[in-house]
């Protein structure tokens, strides 16, 4: 077996890994934030990342030092999947 080859499977097996942990956190979210009191505080970060995402993929050139816009891609995605089920106070995705 190459190095490449290798070096592919333990790509695929630590993206595999990250995407489940996702799941798991896109799952349990809305439990444990649910009646959480501070609430505003989790909003107010997530949507952080939401803005930050979209600010860096409509302008990379902004991005700091190795800041890329899929660091804040899960924080992004988390905040959207919270607002379509109804957990933020006030704010809907676009």
């Amino acid at each position: 077996m190459s190095d490449l080859t290798t070096m592919q499977q333990q790509l695929e097996a630590t993206e595999q890994w990250a995407t489940g942990i996702f799941l798991v956190i896109e799952q349990l979210m809305p439990f444990l934030i649910q009646g959480h009191p501070r609430l505003d505080k989790i909003e107010s970060l997530l949507k952080q990342s939401r803005i930050r995402f979209d600010q860096l993929t409509a302008n990379p050139e902004q991005a700091q030092d190795s800041e890329a816009a899929g660091i804040y891609e899960a924080g992004k995605i988390l905040f959207d999947q919270m607002a379509l089920l109804g957990l933020w106070p006030v704010t809907a995705p676009k």
